[in-house]
């Protein structure tokens, strides 16, 4: 095969590509522009991976352990660090994955659009109907809204999956077993290094089913043996991928087994509290954002519960034209989503699309229709969530690691996945050439009437949709703390139903004309009326569907993504106020600060602001320590509602006064809580003159039977004079810990912190006797990377008050030293590095063998 040759056969795939560029520059302009998209979640993870930047920045090395949040924690959620992961070919990640090459997050969104060609191209479809494909599952709303949110880890695990699924169906297609195993290695470990283990756990049901459904082919077929060809150089690329990870694993594995994702020591007998009944999550958390059944519905009418948690006149300023003008005023500013979930934005898959679905499943007769039908009715009913109980609870409880995670609306993206292959499959098929006679042309005709019906009935009867009122008499908080009569009540709540009204009637007409066209485009070439007639035909109807796919997603993604998301880029993310520049005089290298600037009291637990440049008692993540959660639920709201409730009204000194002569200052106290930052001027601080300092001796130590009791404890108690210490069946090393110990209290010992790092704490004591001594620190179990040395040799410590770090200290004059250096982390490199290597080598030499395959052939037919 000469280069002019090859070159045709590339031609077309390059100008897709351009495509695809110039497509995702428009799309997101602003960042052409110089400007950066206000994401919520890259900016709490700026605040919470401040500490890491400039201890790296400083010194050259990762710290991972930070401070900075929750008393502190590992970094392993907040930013996976595996210097050896894809040794080699690392490179490939930096130029299409990670920003490197485009600017973010317009790169993610080429990604979505180029992975996903690569998954139509393995299918064997035709390359400008994959280029529809791809753009279609770019603009499936879903993976635009994450990009709105900051989900970035989760955008780019989104964009990877297509690669994995590409592979599997490369390998097993084509049964070329050592060059697919080796680029299913690559694409599963360009996946895994995105970590996020949420879209991997459905990609890999994704790709169980196809696998499950091509062994049922492959058996029906007679050609077991190709199979199981293909299912080994899967499973070695697989394992050869999962090596390249193992260090994200094994740090995130030991992690989670103490996070809000492990299972807890606590019975939950206290009042009000849940009972958990799985090793992950409780349940009412991890349903907490479910999508509605009715809800569905969105799949094809984009706003057919309202769109997204906005005002009305943001994205739909025509509806109520004929109202009251005061009234109109009045409720084009009110919420426009009345819906089940969250209200961050619908799936919205694409009107046209969902009609190819429908007509896949009556026109085509592959196998995979039923695969994609599997795939999406599962990636549908999990999305349900607590709307479906009774089948969701069972998945919860029995079905492996899914009681690991929350937001189940997640799970709907399978869907949208698998609906635009079989969409386009259809629309490939029609293309190639399909025998249209009395049953295809009924089957055409039910496909639309089905969609297209749905959609008319919706817009003719929109009351089948609901009432168009918040769940739970959700929108009677519209006049909450209002002297409002029931008379302007009742309007206002009428014309907010009749604004969402218009709402679905304008977007169920509005998909109804889109599948109208996309059937009359179909039919019309049926029927080789005129313009499609012949060849020319052909690239018509491409041309149609392109610009009407395209037109019909764009516009419904840019109501959820506009211009006004973008802004100019800043040098630094957060500008510290009045109040942080005081407390940053300050040369202390370890206090702690709690942030009461929004008024809520979990506030404080769901924002990573305050760790930009302090080290915060809260934080922003979703696999914090479960104990700090517990502590924070059992005390910490409570305390800091209280200081909500009077902060600004009494002077700051005489509160926690108060607070402390009330014993409700014990855990803020123990965990070094220096300063409390009410407002945003100096006058705004509060000083708190009880916090005990990074370390400190204690006068006893109560040993309690379990942790109930322990955190029970914590109640009143003065952290200043005891410790409690849970030596129940669960920590007999504790209780052996403390065998021999005899307190006696020395009043002129001291314990004092010498020099600070996030990863490495060095104190200095001096006692006549042995002493007890209680760090500020969050306790990480013993054996998962905080050692602590006694004048340089290795020692133990315990876990004390529920969360911080305990320990015996022996008289004299002493140095402590704690070192973060997770084993974990260690092991996982050195793995990790051999694994790289590895598929460096397979990519390279599986390369290498079919050029030389090729070429081969080549000299063959040549020589005939």
């Amino acid at each position: 095969m000469n280069m002019a040759s090859i070159g045709r056969k590339l031609l077309p795939h390059f100008i897709i590509v351009i495509i695809f560029l110039i497509v995702s520059a428009m799309y997101m302009s602003p960042v052409v522009e110089g400007k950066v998209m206000h994401q919520h979640d890259v900016n709490m993870f700026s605040g919470s991976y401040q500490e890491v930047k400039t201890f790296q920045d400083k010194t050259g090395e990762r710290t991972l352990w930070t401070n900075s949040m929750f008393g502190g924690m590992p970094t392993y959620s907040i930013a996976p660090y595996s210097p050896n992961n894809m040794l080699g070919t690392s490179w490939i990640w930096n130029v299409f994955v990670s920003g490197n090459s485009l600017p973010k997050p317009m790169n993610v969104f080429f990604l979505y659009c180029l992975a996903f060609y690569l998954l139509m191209l393995s299918f064997r479809i035709n390359p400008w109907l994959s280029m529809i494909g791809a753009l279609a599952f770019a603009f499936s709303s879903f993976n635009t809204i994450i990009l709105e949110a900051g989900h970035m880890l989760q955008a780019y695990a989104l964009a990877t999956g297509p690669l994995v699924l590409a592979a599997t169906v490369f390998t097993i297609r084509f049964r070329k077993y050592f060059l697919g195993g080796a680029l299913f290695a690559l694409a599963l470990a360009l996946h895994l290094k995105a970590n996020h283990p949420q879209m991997t756990y459905y990609f890999v049901l994704i790709t169980a089913l196809f696998v499950l459904a091509e062994f049922i082919y492959h058996v029906r077929e007679k050609q077991l043996a190709p199979f199981i060809k293909s299912m080994i150089a899967i499973g070695f690329g697989a394992v050869i991928a999962f090596g390249t990870y193992v260090t994200f694993f094994l740090t995130t594995n030991e992690y989670s087994k103490v996070s809000t994702r492990g299972k807890t020591e606590l019975t939950h007998k206290q009042p009000g509290d849940q009972e958990v009944n799985s090793s992950g999550l409780n349940i009412n958390y991890a349903f907490d954002y479910s999508y509605g059944v009715g809800e569905t519905f969105t799949l094809m009418i984009p706003d057919f519960r309202g769109g997204n948690a906005d005002a009305i006149g943001n994205t739909h300023k025509g509806v109520l034209k004929s109202a009251d003008p005061e009234l109109r005023q009045e409720v084009m500013q009110l919420d426009q989503y009345w819906g089940e979930d969250s209200g961050s934005g619908p799936y919205y898959f694409g009107a046209i699309i969902c009609f190819l679905f429908v007509l896949g499943m009556f026109l085509l007769k592959t196998h995979y229709k039923w695969w994609v039908l599997a795939v999406a009715a599962l990636g549908i009913m999990l999305s349900w969530g607590k709307n479906f109980l009774d089948f969701n609870s069972f998945m919860f409880y029995h079905f492996p690691m899914y009681d690991k995670f929350r937001s189940v609306n997640f799970s709907m993206f399978m869907a949208a996945v698998v609906v635009p292959i079989l969409a386009i499959l259809v629309l490939n098929k029609i293309l190639e050439g399909i025998e249209w006679n009395k049953k295809t042309t009924k089957n055409l005709y039910i496909a639309f009437g089905i969609t297209g019906g749905l959609c008319v009935l919706f817009w003719l009867f929109p009351s089948l949709a609901g009432d168009f009122s918040k769940p739970n008499n959700g929108d009677s908080a519209i006049f909450q703390g209002q002297k409002v009569s029931q008379q302007v009540q009742d309007a206002i709540t009428g014309a907010l139903q009749d604004a969402r009204t218009e709402i679905l009637r304008g977007d169920a007409i509005r998909s109804f004309i889109f599948i109208l066209l996309a059937a009359l485009t179909i039919w019309l070439y049926s029927k080789q009326w005129q313009f499609f007639a012949g060849k020319s035909g052909k690239n018509v109807v491409i041309g149609i569907f392109f610009v009407l796919i395209l037109g019909d997603q764009w516009a419904v993604d840019k109501r959820y993504l506009t211009d006004k998301n973008f802004e100019p880029k800043k040098t630094e993310s957060y500008e510290p106020t009045e109040a942080d520049a005081y407390i940053l005089q300050d040369k202390d290298p370890d206090y702690r600060v709690l942030n009461l600037l929004d008024m809520r009291p979990a506030a404080p637990f769901n924002d990573a602001s305050t760790s930009y440049f302090h080290k915060s008692i809260g934080g922003y993540s979703g696999a914090k320590i479960r104990r700090i959660q517990d502590i924070a639920e059992r005390y910490l709201y409570s305390v800091t509602s209280q200081l909500d409730q009077y902060a600004g009204k009494s002077p700051g000194d005489q509160l926690i006064n108060y607070l402390q002569k009330s014993r409700k200052l014990g855990v803020l106290n123990m965990m070094d809580c220096k300063y409390i930052i009410a407002g945003e001027g100096q006058k705004d601080i509060i000083l708190n003159p009880y916090h005990l300092n990074h370390a400190w001796f204690v006068k006893g130590v109560k040993m309690v039977a379990d942790a109930d009791t322990e955190l029970g404890s914590l109640n009143g108690f003065n952290p200043a004079d005891t410790a409690i210490m849970d030596v129940g069946v669960n920590h007999p090393d504790f209780k052996a810990y403390m065998e021999g110990y005899q307190p006696k209290w020395d009043s002129t010992a001291t314990i004092k912190l010498d020099s600070y790092a996030p990863n490495d704490l060095k104190y200095s004591t001096k006692a006549n006797t042995e002493q007890f001594a209680v760090f500020s620190e969050v306790y990480y179990d013993n054996g998962l990377g905080w050692d602590v040395f006694v004048d340089g040799q290795k020692q133990s410590h315990v876990r004390v008050n529920y969360l911080l770090r305990g320990m015996r200290i022996p008289a004299g004059t002493h140095t402590i030293e704690f070192k973060f250096e997770p084993k974990s982390f260690a092991t996982g490199e050195k793995i990790a590095m051999i694994s790289s290597l590895i598929m460096l080598c397979g990519l390279l030499g599986s390369a290498g063998w079919e050029i030389w395959r090729n070429r081969k052939k080549d000299e063959e037919q040549e020589e005939v």
